[in-house]
């Protein structure tokens, strides 16, 4: 396949002519590459996961692993080797004559990924076997549409064959929010839903600053997201190592602390302690805490005389 194409190796002596169209034979194996990949990836999947599992545990459990397998062979993080799975999956299955246009190199694949996201919602297989076909015959000359458009005119394809699924991936994005629960012990639950492309672009920054940290900061790396987005409305870009070393270039203010004032009077010897245990890191609780934890849980049995003298306390170690 690659033989047939100009190498780039000799693109000083290409006439701009010639150059172009190396650059529209490249564009088209770029797609055909795309393709393949996703075929791939499609036979992973279906190889690896059932969705008639006897439990939901046992599918969640294949589908992480088909993940992982893709995120290790391609070389990207997990988040990304799950949009391309379920990209792949539902071209193989659900839209086949958009994946032989994408084989073709006759579409993009940022083309094929938009016409896989348009059309999740559509449940019955005849009625996307229809889109599928009226997608094949147009998408060919959408390649130069902006998003906002390529969305609408794939949309409208949707409308045609099954206004429900339109509507309703409508309501649901007049359906964002975002709420906050009460604060307990210093924590407050949030939820919400927002714009798939938003909220990948807020894990993308959370994530890239919770790495922006040396290794000796004592936080696992979701507790560094989360720290990162209380960074974020503190209108800093950075997350503050916690590394404790006066030298480490990450122990910048990162907002969060200079944002709010609170004294407290301590020790000097507070200064030099070691991270919290209980807050930081994902390492096993002192032993004396997790005793006190059982005995707490012993007593309660014992006063509500609710386990009998054959039964293990609840809470007791096996």
């Amino acid at each position: 396949m690659f033989d047939e194409l100009p190498d780039s190796a000799s693109v000083a002596d290409l006439d701009d002519c010639a150059l172009v169209a190396a650059i529209e034979d490249w564009t088209r194996a770029t797609a055909t590459v795309a393709a393949h990949r996703f075929a791939f990836i499609a036979e992973l999947f279906g190889r690896r996961y059932d969705s008639e599992w006897e439990t939901d545990k046992d599918a969640s459990d294949a589908w992480t692993s088909v993940v992982a397998e893709i995120s290790c062979a391609s070389g990207i993080s997990h988040f990304r080797a799950e949009s391309d799975m379920v990209c792949g999956a539902d071209l193989s299955s659900r839209l086949p004559r958009v994946a032989a246009l994408l084989r073709a190199g006759r579409i993009s694949e940022y083309c094929a990924r938009a016409i896989v996201a348009r059309t999740e919602l559509v449940a019955d297989r005849d009625l996307l076997a229809h889109i599928d076909g009226d997608l094949c015959e147009k998408a060919t000359a959408w390649g130069a549409l902006s998003k906002k458009k390529l969305d609408a005119v794939i949309d409208q394809i949707v409308d045609e064959h099954d206004p429900g699924a339109l509507k309703q991936t409508r309501k649901r994005s007049r359906d964002r929010t975002i709420w906050f629960g009460a604060s307990e012990d210093g924590l407050t639950e949030f939820a919400g839903w927002m714009d798939s492309v938003d909220a990948a672009l807020v894990k993308q920054r959370a994530t890239r600053m919770a790495k922006g940290v040396c290794a000796d900061d004592p936080r696992t790396l979701q507790q560094r997201r989360v720290d990162a987005l209380g960074a974020l409305g503190a209108g800093s870009w950075h997350l503050q190592c916690r590394c404790g070393n006066p030298t480490c270039p990450a122990t910048v203010d990162d907002g969060r602390a200079s944002n709010v004032v609170v004294h407290i009077h301590a020790d000097n010897a507070a200064l030099a302690a070691q991270p919290d245990p209980y807050t930081d890191g994902d390492g096993p609780l002192p032993d004396d805490e997790q005793e006190t934890v059982v005995a707490e849980q012993d007593s309660v049995a014992d006063d509500q005389n609710s386990v009998g003298a054959d039964e293990p306390a609840v809470g007791a170690s096996d």
